[in-house]
C-alpha cells in the first residue's frame, strides 16, 4: 500500500502486552471517475468486498515495546481479487475507503474475539482504491518516493530511464496487461474478471482523495 500507513503510540501499559489491527472500510456508498483533473461520483457504489482485519506482525508486543518505535504497516497489502487466498485486504477499485487502527490490551492472537477493541479513525487516510494512477502528479510522486527509483531522478540517462517508467505507469491506464514491478510498493492478484485468463496481475494502489486535483 502506497503511501503507508505510520502510527506512534503513547500512553500504554509497559508491560501489557498488545495486539495493533488495521483495517479498511468503505468511506460511503458511491463509486468515483476521475474526469476534468477532478474525482467525480460514478454511480451506486458496487457490494462490499469480504472485510479481512490485517493484524501486525509484531503482535502482540509490549506497551514498551510498542512505544519505542513508528508502527509502520507497510506490509498490507491490497487486491481487487474476491478469490484472494494470500490474506490481502480486498477492495473495489474506484472505491472511495477509510482506514481504521485498533489497539486490543492482549496477550495472545487467540483472545481477540473477546477482547475490548479501542479504535481510531484520521479522517486525513481516506484514499481512493485504483489500479492505475489517474494523476500524473502521483505518479511522479512515486517515482521521487519510491526507494527503488534513486537511481534514476538525476540526469543523463537517469532521467531518460525516468521517462520510461513515469509512460509505463501512465499506460496501465488502459492496460489489462500490466505486470507486477518490484519498483512498485503496492502489489495485488488479477482482478476477478482477469482471473481465468493467466494474464499478468494488476496492481491496486491508494489513491489520495482530499483534494480535487489529485
Amino acid at each position: 500500500m502506497f503511501p503507508q500507513m505510520k502510527f506512534r503510540v503513547s500512553g500504554l501499559d509497559a508491560k501489557a502486552k498488545y495486539i495493533l489491527l488495521l483495517d479498511i472500510v468503505a468511506a460511503d456508498d458511491y463509486r468515483y471517475k476521475f474526469h476534468n483533473s477532478r474525482w467525480m461520483i460514478a454511480g451506486k457504489a458496487d457490494p462490499e468486498m469480504p472485510k479481512r482485519m490485517y493484524i501486525h506482525p509484531d503482535s502482540p508486543t509490549t506497551g514498551e515495546q510498542w512505544m519505542q518505535k513508528v508502527v509502520s504497516f507497510h506490509k498490507l497489502k491490497l487486491t481487487n481479487n474476491i478469490s484472494d487466498k494470500h490474506g490481502f485486504t480486498i477492495l473495489n477499485s474506484m472505491h472511495k475507503y477509510q482506514p481504521r487502527f485498533h489497539l486490543v490490551r492482549a496477550n495472545d492472537i487467540i483472545k481477540l474475539p473477546y477482547s475490548t477493541f479501542r479504535t481510531y479513525v484520521f479522517k486525513e487516510t481516506e484514499f481512493i482504491a485504483v489500479t492505475a494512477y489517474q494523476n500524473e502528479k502521483i505518479t511522479q510522486l512515486k517515482i521521487d518516493n519510491n526507494p527503488f527509483a534513486k537511481g534514476f531522478r538525476d540526469t543523463g540517462a537517469g532521467k531518460r530511464e525516468k521517462n520510461c517508467y513515469r509512460q509505463a505507469l501512465l499506460s496501465n491506464r488502459g492496460s489489462d496487461s500490466d505486470k507486477l514491478n518490484p519498483t512498485h510498493v503496492s502489489s495485488s492478484r488479477a482482478p476477478l474478471h482477469l482471473g481465468h485468463t493467466g494474464r499478468p496481475p494488476h496492481h491496486l494502489h491508494s489513491h489520495p482523495s482530499m483534494h480535487d486535483n489529485q
